[in-house]
């Protein structure tokens, strides 16, 4: 009783109308006295499952299941919250003294708090790798608030905050996989560790992941931003916008159309244009530069004047992703993983081969020796502190981390796609770090939380959901309902 005083009349024709028609129809052949037994009890059932279907379909209106989903994420995220608090604090409420890269950071963003507007003569001679528009903000708040370095620092970690907030207010998977994606995202630690600082790297990932989210969501405008924004922060963030659009190209010419057909769909794409908005942003800076730094900075000029490749920075990136990436998504999220056929395997076996190959001509001992800082992250610290001087047995942990990286991405997707393309582009960085990593980490455990587990990764739940699609299917079929076709969503896992 209380269900139909909530739902009203209205509700009650939605269930009578179909029901009424149906028993006409169905007994309109037979005898007129077969109404009498029949059609009542095809009322009574009809009645009956309509009543149910319309109930559950309200039922989140007033038991509100989704409240309490999101309830526990803003609790979580309050926890989030406790633990940049206690960051700062850790780090003298963020007013501690210049380190590491804010050093040279700050003398620029002091030339940029100088000229609000920049001219054009300082953005071609500013002394920095990255794309100028981290310095601008900084600048503009030196210029608003004259804080020194705690405003910047602390724009990063509101910042780094928001992603967080993004993160687990957006993602579409149940509220469980959710959490554990950020508890795997957050323990990278470069997350965290780098919104305590006067860093570029904060509004860069910001943007591209920003950039992502709004792709799947259909908002190509706000992506498109997002990604002019990525690049601008910094130059290597084109690779989201790449990856996601060489996925998208392959999706467009798997289909079944003719060429022709398929060529013109992929030409407006909004997913194809909102990507294409970062990859003319950072032309329009190689353009301006005639280069991809700055034409007057010594040192950036220094870092990329030749324009040779590093593959051995691409072999660390899939290391990193194997050691930070692939162990624990497996142990929080992956462990029904299906076993692979026996051509599959040793084409897997062949792979790991050739990369051990490519270990083998272009070790990644560490970095050059004019960078002035060997080492190459957390990782390789870690390594070398446990192992020493063993470098052969370093190399042979990082070629079993990036054979792991080569497993779990040997399958084509749009997270494969992150991970290849990161690895092909970093391959002309001056260095490698486990910083670069960070964006390609995020996106990839936030695949996994706006989307259930994919067939090959959860075979269980893969036949569960046949089986119900097939009980859904006959009750529809036997109901007089069609049966609820969703439509296509672009990204996969």
């Amino acid at each position: 009783m209380v269900c139909c005083c909530r739902l009203g009349k209205s509700h009650h024709a939605q269930f009578l109308t179909p029901c009424l028609v149906r028993i006409f129809r169905e007994d309109r052949i037979g005898p007129p006295w077969s109404l009498t037994g029949g059609a009542i009890r095809r009322f009574t059932r009809c009645h009956a499952d309509r009543r149910v279907r319309v109930a559950t379909s309200y039922a989140g209106l007033y038991d509100s299941p989704m409240q309490a989903k999101l309830s526990t994420r803003i609790l979580f995220l309050t926890l989030m919250a406790v633990v940049y608090v206690v960051t700062a604090w850790f780090f003298d409420w963020l007013g501690f003294a210049p380190a590491k890269d804010e050093i040279h950071y700050w003398p620029t963003t002091l030339r940029f708090a100088a000229e609000p507007l920049p001219s054009v003569e300082l953005l071609r001679s500013y002394d920095e790798y990255s794309t100028p528009l981290p310095f601008m903000i900084f600048g503009w708040l030196e210029s608003a608030f004259g804080a020194g370095l705690f405003a910047g620092r602390l724009f990063n970690a509101l910042l780094s905050f928001g992603i967080a907030c993004v993160f687990v207010l957006t993602a579409r998977a149940e509220t469980s996989r959710v959490l554990l994606s950020v508890v795997g995202a957050w323990s990278f630690p470069y997350l965290i560790g780098t919104s305590v600082y006067l860093y570029t790297d904060v509004l860069a990932v910001a943007g591209a992941f920003v950039g992502l989210v709004s792709i799947r969501r259909q908002h190509w405008i706000l992506s498109a931003a997002a990604f002019v924004v990525a690049v601008s922060s910094r130059q290597y963030m084109v690779a989201v916008p790449i990856a996601i659009a060489v996925y998208r190209i392959t999706q467009l010419l798997s289909g079944t159309e003719s060429f022709r057909r398929r060529l013109q769909s992929a030409l407006i794409d909004p997913t194809l244009l909102a990507c294409a908005a970062g990859f003319l942003a950072l032309l329009g800076w190689i353009v301006f530069f005639w280069g991809l730094t700055p034409p007057y900075s010594s040192s950036a000029s220094e870092a990329f004047a030749t324009p040779e490749l590093n593959p051995q920075h691409g072999l660390y990136f899939l290391a990193v992703i194997g050691a930070y990436y692939v162990p624990l998504a497996w142990l929080l999220l992956d462990r029904g993983a299906s076993k692979e056929p026996f051509g599959m395997k040793r084409a897997l076996l062949a792979s790991v081969l050739l990369l051990a190959v490519a270990f083998f001509i272009f070790p990644p001992l560490g970095n050059p020796d004019d960078y002035g800082i060997e080492t190459m992250g957390f990782l390789d610290k870690f390594l070398r502190w446990v192992l020493g001087e063993h470098e052969a047995l370093r190399l042979v942990v990082l070629w079993g981390a990036a054979s792991l990286c080569f497993w779990r991405f040997r399958r084509w997707s749009l997270a494969s796609a992150l991970v290849w393309t990161h690895a092909l582009l970093l391959m002309k960085a001056h260095i490698a770090w486990d910083k670069y990593a960070m964006i390609c980490l995020l996106c990839l455990w936030y695949l996994q939380a706006d989307a259930p587990a994919t067939p090959s990764e959860n075979t269980d739940s893969k036949k569960q959901s046949d089986r119900d699609s097939r009980s859904r299917g006959r009750q529809t079929m036997g109901s007089g309902v069609r049966p609820h076709r969703s439509k296509p969503v672009f990204v996969s896992t």
